[in-house]
């Protein structure tokens, strides 16, 4: 061989020997790329890892399983894997990790960790060869959060069937059956036991069908089940329906029927939900209560015609009477009149006295009866409402009683623009009698003063009016003597009057629908009080 050709061999040997040991080093170097992914996914699981001896001691741990059991990896490897077992589960365990090459096993296991604690886990086991070695891997997943969640599901269907058995309880009790249908099977889709017993049927003896039911509602109320459900299918939402139905005993009862309508995307029904109720008790009562008010309303025509002509006969008694009692009147007033003219020196002082007290007398009764008269039309009369200024009437009366008697040393307070609704002759009766009575239970006082106006109430659409002077007054125990008729606090010889003014005064204002009631004192002054609907606005 020539120089040339050993050295050419021996340069080629160089280059063979350093490009086997490359591919060496490169494939090293994959392998140990390779390992540190291995190492990273392992550490990067959300599941603990780790690698079990034959003997059952830990050779190698990922973080996760450190953190499951609150230790480091440092500190579970070399250590018996059975001490991370619950002891009531470690019999369990054993079974699992019984596994040979190539097998693998799962089940569940609480895995203990540092500080009394337990973790639930899933446990997968699989066995493989490690240079004639049978070592384990133990894959662990941590159940807590499924377990809650299992917990929350269990609560959740518990909560659910309580609701159900509650409501259940509460339509039994009040006597609700419920049911579904599709709009067009023959067979009802669900029929509720007490549905069974309102409609009289049983279960155990068919399904039943939409046929049957038909046939049991009464025929006079077909069309309008009919017409109410039809409407709801048509486009409605829901509908509900009282009618009849005969049971299969031959049972007429009332039912109460409701359904809402279920439809699908396209808008086309697909089920019906009902209810049904027995309402045969409650129609009987409505029955019973519609006879009652035919019978009452009867009886009150029957009672308002006997009242209207107890009153007709009362105002003409009351006339026949006032008419029939003044001619004798007359001729008392008359005679003795004519006693004290013709026969005075005969009668001497006592005689005379005497006709003059007959005479007097008569003009009493004259005066009684025009009183009486005047009550009688007032509690009688005709209301006819319309706006009026109380304010104006009382000026108007107050002025008529200065032209009288102008010497009197009064002043009137008069509050503008009281406004009221009522009838304005009946109120003027009212404001007269009351006015009148202040000027003259103040005609004793050097000044008299007699105020009208309002006091607040808290209904807007009432308005309360009093009348206040400072006169007499009078003893508020016999207040409610007030408006009573011929019911006088003060003598004839003190105040002149019949005492059938106040009473027409509250008889005028309950028929407006409104109240009268007095506050005095004696020698302190009186007010008298009365409401009236207020108006929407003055004039």
């Amino acid at each position: 061989m020539t120089p040339e050709a050993t050295r050419a061999l021996t340069q080629a040997g160089k280059d063979v020997g350093g490009k086997n040991r490359r591919e060496d080093r490169a494939e090293l170097a994959e392998v140990r790329a390779q390992l540190r992914e291995l190492q990273q996914m392992i550490g990067a699981m959300n599941e603990g890892a780790a690698t079990v001896s034959t003997g059952g001691v830990i050779l190698g741990a990922n973080p996760r399983l450190g953190s499951m059991t609150r230790q480091s990896v440092s500190d579970l490897i070399g250590t018996p894997v059975l001490d991370l077992i619950a002891e009531a589960d470690r019999p369990a365990f054993d079974r699992l990790v019984d596994v040979d090459v190539g097998e693998s096993a799962r089940g569940e296991v609480d895995l203990r960790a540092a500080g009394g604690t337990t973790v639930p886990v899933l446990l997968a086991v699989s066995g493989f060869d490690r240079d004639g070695l049978l070592l384990r891997c133990l894959v662990l997943t941590d159940l807590t959060a499924q377990r809650a969640a299992e917990g929350q599901a269990a609560k959740a269907r518990e909560a659910m069937r309580e609701q159900g058995a509650f409501l259940e309880q509460a339509r039994e009790a009040l006597g609700l059956g419920w049911w579904a249908s599709a709009p067009d099977d023959d067979h009802m889709i669900t029929w509720s036991p007490q549905a069974h017993r309102i409609y009289g049927l049983i279960p155990a003896e068919s399904a039943v069908k939409t046929e049957t039911l038909w046939g049991i509602v009464h025929p006079d109320d077909l069309a309008a089940v009919a017409e109410a459900r039809g409407a709801a299918l048509a486009g409605g939402v829901r509908y509900q329906v009282e009618h009849r139905i005969i049971r299969p005993d031959g049972a007429l009862r009332w039912v109460l029927q409701a359904a809402a309508v279920e439809r699908d995307d396209t808008g086309a029904p697909v089920r019906l939900l009902g209810i049904c109720q027995d309402i045969t008790d409650r129609k009987c009562s409505e029955a019973e209560v519609r006879t009652l008010n035919a019978e009452l309303e009867v009886r009150v025509e029957q009672r308002t015609a006997e009242l209207e002509l107890s009153n007709k006969n009362l105002r003409a008694f009351s006339y026949s009477i006032a008419h029939d009692l003044r001619t004798p009147l007359r001729g008392l007033h008359g005679f003795s009149d004519a006693l004290l003219e013709e026969y005075s020196g005969l009668l001497g002082e006592t005689g005379r006295g005497y006709a003059e007290r007959i005479q007097a007398a008569s003009e009493r009764m004259g005066v009684i009866i025009d009183d009486l008269l005047r009550l009688s039309q007032v509690t009688h009369a005709e209301i006819n409402l319309e706006p009026v200024d109380l304010s104006a009437e009382v000026a108007a009366i107050a002025d008529g009683l200065r032209a009288v008697d102008p010497g009197r040393q009064a002043s009137f307070a008069i509050q503008k623009d009281v406004w009221v609704t009522a009838d304005r002759i009946l109120i003027r009766t009212v404001l007269d009698n009351l006015v009148e009575n202040a000027w003259k239970f103040t005609a004793g006082r050097e000044h008299a003063t007699i105020e009208f106006a309002t006091a607040a109430t808290e209904d807007d659409g009432t308005v309360c009016c009093y009348l206040r002077d400072n006169g007499a007054g009078f003893e508020p125990a016999y207040v409610h003597k007030l408006f009573q008729p011929f019911q006088r606090l003060h003598t004839t010889r003190e105040f002149p009057g019949t005492g059938v003014g106040l009473a027409s005064v509250q008889r005028i204002i309950e028929r407006h629908g409104g109240r009268a009631w007095a506050e005095g004192a004696v020698d302190d002054g009186a007010t008298f009080y009365f409401t009236l609907d207020a108006i929407d606005s003055a004039r």
